[in-house]
Parts: structure tokens; sequence; C-alpha cells
């Protein structure tokens, strides 16, 4: 049976650059939004996934129960540069309209 999640992370799954020199920006990315479109898309999952202005990752990930929660599982671990301390999840509406899981803009209020 197809089901559709929506999910919010939290915790440090952004990183913003940290000015070293004024010519000179480091900061290892936590590519959370990429690792999760990779996971979604080897599980044959659609949706999405974005940055939001708070700090967070949100997103909706659609496709049969064991993937999704595999999925979430991959999101509550995170990639190597995150450290997730929370993960909301709440059943959705299916949208029939996807075909892939893609990575959106950051949500402006």
């Amino acid at each position: 049976m197809v089901k559709r999640l929506s999910f919010i992370v939290h915790g440090q799954v952004q990183v913003a650059g940290v000015a070293i020199r004024s010519d000179l920006v480091s900061s290892p990315g936590v590519f959370f939004r990429k690792f999760t479109q990779q996971k979604a898309t080897e599980y044959g999952l659609t949706g999405w996934v974005r940055n939001t202005e708070d700090g967070k990752v949100e997103g909706e990930a659609q496709g049969d129960e064991d993937s999704l929660g595999k999925l979430l599982a991959d999101i509550d671990r995170g990639p190597p540069y995150a450290h997730v301390v929370k993960l909301e999840k709440a059943e959705k509406d299916t949208d029939d309209g996807e075909a892939s899981f893609k990575i959106e803009r950051t949500m402006r209020k």
C-alpha cells in the first residue's frame, strides 16, 4: 500500500559557511538534502526535501511502507556531518503527480 509521510528534522542539519578571512569561506557541508534524495531514490520513493529558514530540514516522501521506514531510519541517523536530535513525522494524503524525489529551494516565510 502506498503511503505519504511528511518529516521535519531538527539538529545540526544545515551548516552556514564560516568566514576565516574576508576572501575565504570554509565549513564542511552537511549535505542532508542530497543524502535524503539519494536514499529516497535508492528506495524508489517520490517526494521532496528542503531546508527551512530556521535551520531544520523538511520534506515529504511517498511509497511503500517498508521503503518509507528505511528512509526514516536513514534520516534519523543523518549523513556523517549531521547531528539529528529530533525527527517529527506525520501521515499525509498521497500525491499521484510525482515521478521522482526532488530537492526544493529553501522555504521563505
